[in-house]
């Protein structure tokens, strides 16, 4: 038996979130590798959810309104430093 891995996306583009968990659940069902999904649209609803629950991946947005990705990044670091982090950005130059 495999232990869940918790990842956590967060993206304010509905789409993008969409995407990214489309695709991960792909990869869990064909790899069997017990991943437990949570997608999230803030920054600040991201720090609700792993209170107490905690986090093993965080995929953000860099340029999340209000609280950015890089300070989500800082913040739950701080809490879960075994944590692994993929941060993305659809900014132009």
């Amino acid at each position: 038996m495999t232990e869940t891995f918790r990842v956590l996306i967060v993206v304010d583009h509905q789409e993008i979130r969409t995407a990214l968990r489309a695709n991960l659940e792909v990869l869990d069902a064909e790899a069997d590798l017990d991943l437990d999904l949570v997608d999230v649209p803030s920054g600040e609803e991201a720090i609700i959810e792993v209170v107490g629950t905690g986090i093993n991946l965080l995929i953000a947005d860099v340029g999340l309104p209000g609280l950015s990705g890089i300070e989500l990044y800082t913040k739950l670091k701080a809490t879960y430093p075994k944590m692994q982090v993929i941060l993305i950005t659809g900014m132009e130059d």
